[in-house]
C-alpha cells in the first residue's frame, strides 16, 4: 500500500513523500525527495530541510536500515543518499550550505565505499551518483581520499556503464585541486 502525499508551494518548490507499507525485512519505507527550482524564493527551505532531516537522525536512521541486507532496501537507501547528496550539492553550489558534507559528518561514506561495487546496479548507479555530487565540493575532498572514494572516483571516471556519470566524475577529479594532488602522488591517471 502506497501513500503519496505531495505539496506545492507556488509552483517553487516541490515536497514529496512516500510511504510504502511492505512485507518483512522492509516493512516501512519512508521516502522524502525534495525539488526546488533553481529561481525558487524558498531556497532557504532547503536548507531547513536538511538540517531537520539530519538533526532528527533521518542519515543514521538509513544507515541503521542497511543492516537487513535486502537488496530492494539497498537500493532505496541508496537513493536517498544520492538524493540527499544531489540537494546538498545544490545548496552549497547555491552558497545556502557551507562545510562538510552531513553525509560525512554522519559517517555514510564508510557504507557508500563499501557498496560502490554492489552488484545490484540501481544500488551501484545511486552510490556512484552521491560520490560524484559530494566530490564536487574542495571541503569534502581529504574526507573522501581517507576513506577510499577517490579511488572509487577514478574507477567510475573510467569504468562507469552510464556516460553522463562517468563524465561527471571525470570532470571533478580534474577540478578539484586535493583529488589532483593526490592522483599525482599515486602516480594514477583518470
Amino acid at each position: 500500500m502506497g501513500i503519496a502525499p505531495t505539496r506545492e508551494i507556488s509552483g517553487q518548490l516541490l515536497i514529496k513523500f512516500d510511504m510504502y507499507i511492505l512485507p518483512p525485512p522492509q516493512h516501512l519505507l519512508l521516502r522524502c525527495s525534495v525539488y526546488p527550482t533553481v529561481q525558487s524564493p524558498y531556497r532557504h527551505l532547503v536548507d531547513k530541510i536538511l538540517m531537520t532531516l539530519r538533526s532528527q537522525g533521518g542519515i543514521k536512521a538509513l544507515l541503521g536500515i542497511v543492516r537487513c541486507g535486502h537488496p530492494d532496501v539497498l537500493s532505496q537507501v541508496a537513493r536517498g543518499i544520492a538524493n540527499f547528496a544531489k540537494c546538498e550539492s545544490r545548496a552549497s553550489n547555491q552558497g545556502i550550505k557551507s562545510g562538510r558534507s552531513f553525509l560525512i559528518e554522519d559517517g555514510a561514506l564508510l557504507w557508500m565505499v563499501q557498496n560502490a561495487n554492489n552488484e545490484v546496479a540501481s544500488i551501484r548507479r545511486h552510490i556512484e551518483l552521491a560520490l560524484c555530487h559530494m566530490a564536487q565540493h574542495e571541503v569534502n575532498a581529504k574526507d573522501m581520499i581517507s576513506g577510499g572514494a577517490l579511488l572509487e572516483l577514478v574507477q567510475i571516471s573510467r569504468g562507469c556503464l552510464r556516460e553522463d556519470i562517468r563524465s561527471l566524475a571525470r570532470r571533478t577529479l580534474s577540478s578539484i585541486s586535493t583529488f589532483k594532488s593526490e592522483l599525482r602522488s599515486l602516480r594514477m591517471d583518470y
